[in-house]
């Protein structure tokens, strides 16, 4: 009997006689889509072959009525590998997975076929909040970027270089900064600061028709400006009922006509390396603590009921005014007010100016009508000195530069009485011992005879005691004139 190995009967194995399992050839179903999950009544194993797209798959599985099928080849639709910026492609590991994991920057969440990146916070080195064009940045409006901001508790809003027309609503916290050119960020608007807490704005140009910041409630806000430019035709601050301190650190004007602060509720002002407002239009009006530090100051000034003012090495190029009970000491300053007076001292305080310089063709350069007092020592009034005759000049004023009267009758007027540096003395046979507490080693005394008595002869100083007296004498002993002195010091 002879045996053909190809033929096969039904449910038996053909090579049962030599102990083999038959090497049964697996069935391949070819069509024009890929298997689905109801494609079930096949054999596991089972190969399927998408003509269309190219791809082969296998029967792995039927589970609760449901076939799953797995790819075997890769068309031209599907992922083999990825390739960064460098290294090569990297293909799938022995699991058929490529693994995309995260970092302290990122983190890889994976859910059914969706891979989730996710920003860490140390994702943004700078901030997340940045204003820039589509594609460029996260955020189109910097009141978009501010309000994420403020949703996430505080942050730094960075601005990319633009223009940018925004009525600004800020929040406490956050910190809105322009490119590092002050020039790139241009921001046309006026805003509304936070009522309480703190808020920097730097590197930006602001531009308004009228005010910056505008409110009339009473904030506490901190408002700092660094390293910013204004275009103003109002304030940069008007926010008369502010009670929060206003600062700037080298905040220029661009083509302004700005008063800068409109401020009677007592906000400080600390001013440092900065040109502040422009123009004779609007006024600065201080009622707080104000410090002025190496400033130009380009507008008029109002120190008004509550302002205590330091300045060092600042100069103003439109009047200034105390009014009522301000004070203030002002060191190394200049006013170049032509042909305003320099200073209107309307105030029950003190005032001194000490060094510095005053160059105004007005007479007076000083003027006004305050109880209090001026104390002036070591300032050179470069044009006119004249002070007004209704001001209280403290004892001890010393001024530098030419004492000039340029009105017929008006001259030096210096008081006598005990312990003065003027007076008249009456000789007796020819000598007389004043008694003056005032006079010094270095005292410079000058004679004169005042009424002539005697036998009036020549006058000169014979004898000074420090501190207690000093002696007349004339040449001729029969002299009883009366002599007039006055005793000066050196500088």
């Amino acid at each position: 009997m002879s045996f053909n190995p190809s033929s096969s009967v039904s449910g038996e194995n053909n090579l049962s006689y030599l102990n083999q399992e038959d090497q049964v050839k697996p069935i391949v179903v070819r069509a024009r889509r890929a298997p689905t999950t109801a494609d079930r009544r096949f054999k596991i194993g089972t190969l399927w072959v998408n003509q269309d797209s190219n791809i082969s798959y296998q029967l792995t599985s039927v589970s609760a009525g449901l076939a799953n099928w797995g790819v075997l080849s890769a068309g031209s639709g599907d992922l083999d590998a990825l390739t960064g910026d460098s290294g090569g492609a990297i293909g799938p590991d022995g699991g058929g997975n490529i693994n995309i994991v995260g970092n302290d920057l990122y983190t890889v969440d994976g859910t059914g076929n969706t891979l989730t990146i996710t920003e860490t916070t140390g994702a943004y080195p700078i901030t997340p909040f940045v204003v820039g064009p589509v594609g460029q940045a996260g955020y189109q409006t910097i009141q978009a970027a501010m309000d994420a901001a403020n949703a996430a508790g505080e942050g730094l809003v960075a601005v990319q270089p633009g223009t940018y027309n925004e009525n600004l609503t800020f929040y406490d916290g956050i910190c809105l900064a322009g490119a590092l050119e002050i020039s790139g960020v241009v921001l046309i608007g006026t805003h509304t600061p936070p009522a309480s807490g703190t808020l920097i704005v730097r590197n930006l140009v602001l531009q308004s028709v009228a005010d910056v910041f505008s409110s009339a409630v009473a904030g506490t806000t901190t408002i700092t400006l660094i390293e910013l430019a204004t275009a103003v035709n109002g304030f940069t601050f008007n926010l008369p009922n502010w009670t929060g301190p206003l600062n700037t650190i080298q905040y220029f004007e661009t083509f302004s006509i700005n008063g800068f602060s409109n401020n009677t509720g007592g906000s400080d002002l600390i001013l440092r390396d900065s040109n502040i407002g422009n123009g004779n239009s609007n006024t600065l009006i201080c009622t707080g603590s104000c410090s002025m530090i190496n400033c130009l100051i380009g507008c008029p000034v109002d120190f008004q009921t509550g302002a205590s003012v330091v300045a060092n090495g600042t100069a103003f190029s439109n009047p200034v005014t105390f009014s009522n009970d301000s004070v203030g000491i002002l060191s190394q300053c200049t006013f170049l007010t032509d042909p305003d007076a320099a200073i209107t001292f309307n105030s029950t305080g003190s005032v001194g100016l000490i060094g510095g310089g005053i160059e105004t063709s007005n007479d007076p350069a000083i003027d006004g009508a305050g109880v209090g007092t001026i104390t002036l020592t070591g300032v050179d009034f470069q044009s006119n000195s004249n002070l007004a005759g209704t001001l209280n000049i403290a004892t001890g004023t010393t001024r530098s530069g030419n004492f000039i009267a340029t009105s017929i009758g008006d001259g030096i007027e210096i008081a006598e009485g005990a312990n003065a540096k003027m007076g008249t003395a009456t000789l007796t046979a020819g000598t007389v011992t004043v008694s003056n507490t005032s006079v010094t080693a270095t005292s410079r005394i000058f004679l004169t005879s005042q009424v002539d008595g005697g036998f009036p002869g020549w006058l000169r100083i014979t004898a000074t005691t420090v501190g207690t007296d000093f002696t007349i004498t004339s040449d001729n002993i029969g002299d009883t004139s009366t002599v007039a002195w006055l005793i000066m010091e050196p500088a």
